[in-house]
């Protein structure tokens, strides 16, 4: 096979990708999707196995994660199908991150010529999603998308994510900072001083916007993705890319511009009443839900069967060492061990499948690969906040298990790739 076809072959899976993302999710249609970006990422392995196999800690990851995967099959045992379906659903998102960070190194060059000429269709996108978001806020159910499993969701306020799918609040949130981010960089190396001021003051627009709509649908998610970014966004640009270190100097001028910003956050939350009742309910509040939510146990319904499941998995169901067993539970079966959302985030529901250890090795492999993607190799700094942002994403959502929000969630901070190859090519490295 020529490298023109090879090279063909890899772009078209990217293509998918985005189909993926923008189409299929929308018509309720993932799965497809899901079936043939798999074939897509397996014959790209077969084809580049020697150039995956220079990834040596993802290799690794995943090896050690098949190894407890049959400890836990051996121990516990478990139905045929269940076994099937599980690892299926966890091999979705680990197969199409896998092929990412083979594609961001084998072609880094093309990856940040998109970045440079995507902007109007970024832009162009979310601003079509906003003019849809707008219309379902009146609660009017347009264009909220076909779920895959014929289900209603009968909260109105999750249908609220635009473009993005049906019940694809989350999706929404890491969409949006990918948005934040990608302008942030487009500002700060692709644009004249003549156009900067415009740019920023649209940006400014977006993040207003994007709070708005993230406390209008209660996507509180995003209240937590975006402040991650834009930190990471100010590392990377305060970055030695040679050492993939921070100066000190850096580090100082970012802790006294955080701490000047928190102390005028408190002042305002001291003196104005609109800004005390935001932070109360969209921070105070959820960590006291959470707080709250985690030991109900059994007793736990709706959102906070996602905080409940972590400790009662750890407690009751074996979550310190391999759970109650991949094979007796579908990982998305309603009512399962008690719980009648079973399923809804990661961590609560894997703790409870396959233990805690599992959980830990498999969010360092997203952060791994995540790492590596934009830094190239690994650093300590980088690694330890994609891991704060795994670790969020796990006890939130399905990340996991739901290729989407896998996809999404690498996307969202890939503008801090850019960010550093700009770095690197203005500083000669």
């Amino acid at each position: 096979m020529s490298l023109y076809v090879r090279k063909n072959i890899d772009f078209f899976t990217l293509f998918m990708i985005f189909v993926q993302l923008i189409f299929l999710k929308f018509n309720g249609k993932e799965q497809i999707g899901n079936k043939l970006l798999l074939i897509l990422c397996m014959v790209s392995l077969l084809r580049y196995f020697w150039h995956y196999a220079k990834n040596q800690g993802g290799m690794l990851i995943i090896g050690f994660l098949i190894l407890q995967i049959i400890a836990n099959v051996l121990v516990l045992g478990g139905t045929f199908d269940n076994v099937r379906s599980n690892i299926i659903m966890l091999t979705y998102p680990i197969a199409c991150i896998m092929f990412l960070e083979h594609f961001c190194r084998r072609y880094s060059d093309d990856v940040i010529r998109y970045f440079k000429k995507g902007f109007w269709i970024v832009n162009g996108y979310f601003l079509v999603n906003v003019i849809v978001l707008l219309i379902q806020l009146q609660g009017t159910g347009f264009m909220i998308g076909v779920n895959a499993a014929g289900t209603v969701n009968p909260m109105y306020e999750d249908l609220i994510a635009g473009l993005l799918g049906y019940s694809g609040t989350h999706q929404l949130s890491l969409f949006m900072t990918f948005v934040i981010l990608y302008n942030m960089a487009y500002w700060k190396y692709e644009v004249s001083e003549l156009k900067k001021t415009p740019l920023l003051i649209y940006i400014v627009g977006c993040i207003i916007f994007c709070c708005y709509i993230s406390i209008e649908n209660y996507n509180q998610a995003f209240f937590f993705v975006l402040p991650i970014g834009i930190v990471l966004f100010f590392l990377a640009a305060g970055l030695d890319v040679y050492r993939l270190n921070v100066p000190w100097n850096t580090i100082f001028k970012y802790l006294l511009l955080g701490g000047i910003l928190l102390l005028f956050i408190v002042f305002l939350y001291n003196s104005n009443e609109s800004v005390r009742v935001f932070i109360d309910d969209n921070l105070f509040d959820k960590m006291d839900m959470a707080s709250s939510a985690m030991e109900m146990g059994l007793a736990a319904n709706g959102s906070d069967e996602r905080f409940a499941m972590i400790l009662y998995g750890l407690d009751n169901l074996n979550g310190w060492e391999l759970g109650r067993g991949i094979g007796n539970y579908f990982v998305c079966q309603g009512g399962a061990m008690g719980f009648r959302h079973f399923g809804q985030a990661s961590m609560g529901t894997l703790i409870c499948l396959l233990g805690i250890w599992f959980v830990l090795t498999l969010i360092c492999y997203y952060t791994y690969q995540l790492t590596k993607i934009v830094y190239e190799r690994i650093n300590f700094i980088g690694f330890t906040l994609f891991f704060i942002y795994f670790v969020f994403l796990f006890v939130y959502c399905q990340i996991a298990y739901d290729n989407i929000v896998a996809l999404w969630s690498v996307f969202s901070l890939l503008p801090i790739k850019f960010v550093l190859e700009k770095k690197r090519e203005v500083e000669g490295y």
